[in-house]
């Protein structure tokens, strides 16, 4: 009972819980030190795919994402929060320099992630880096068509060039990838465009190109805009001037 009026008792017992709690988050980190230094000796790539995934419990690991590990083409490294940002910019790319794509872009200095190791290989897939051999063995396999080649004169006349090929097993209807920031505008153009050559929309404005050409490459091109975010007014000006020349077509007996 005397016990129970010592007005100091309470506080006690709260200091006390605080204490025990945080002798376990100390041991706790202690045995998460000891298991990621010990998978970091093992296997660095297992450990990267786990910052990735769970950033916030290797904070007590900051040389982790500041130090640079992850090697890119040209036998440089980067380390993981720069290849964060990157990713974050829509500007991680990876490759092995097996396409002319991807070695352009290296010798224009554009950090290419290293698919030939396990680090580049993991970093790529966890944050989704543009496979430039990929987009490059596609650009290889292009087709181009007189469909095509109209689409790209006109898109050149209103100040886009694209390149714009028919690709056969594609997987998409229609794939793009900016090449600015790769430095290989200059002789691809400024966008890479690629057609599933067996797009009905493809193959049916190809057929319609023999009668009505500016409806044929309006349609096209339509169908290309809803795969592109170019913004309401520029899809608005590429598509105008087609539009009008497809009227006139129709009206024509």
């Amino acid at each position: 009972l005397a016990l129970i009026d010592q007005p100091w008792l309470p506080w006690a017992a709260m200091a006390s819980g605080l204490l025990g709690l945080g002798l376990l988050g100390v041991s706790f980190s202690q045995r998460t030190a000891r298991r990621v230094q010990l998978d970091d000796r093992g296997d660095l790539s297992s450990l990267l795919q786990g910052a990735l995934a769970q950033p916030g419990a290797f904070r007590h690991l900051p040389a982790l994402f500041h130090r640079r590990l992850i090697p890119v083409r040209g036998g440089a490294a980067i380390s993981l929060q720069a290849a964060r940002t990157l990713s974050a910019r829509g500007r991680l790319y990876s490759g092995n320099e097996q396409t002319e794509l991807s070695r352009t872009a290296r010798r224009r200095g554009i950090a290419v992630l290293d698919s030939d190791s396990p680090e580049g290989r993991t970093v790529a897939a966890s944050l989704a880096a543009t496979d430039l051999d990929r987009w490059g063995h596609r650009m290889a396999r292009g087709q181009d068509t007189p469909l095509l080649q109209a689409l790209g004169h006109h898109l050149l006349e209103h100040g886009e060039r694209w390149r714009i090929l028919a690709v056969r097993g594609l997987g998409d209807p229609v794939a793009t990838l900016d090449l600015r920031p790769l430095g290989a505008s200059r002789r691809l153009g400024e966008r890479l465009v690629l057609i599933d050559a067996d797009d009905p929309f493809l193959l049916e404005t190809s057929r319609l190109r023999a009668s009505r050409p500016a409806t044929a490459v309006f349609t096209l091109l339509d169908h290309v805009l809803d795969h592109l975010d170019l913004g309401r007014q520029r899809r608005a000006a590429l598509l105008a001037p087609l539009a009008e020349r497809a009227l006139l077509e129709a009206a024509q007996p």
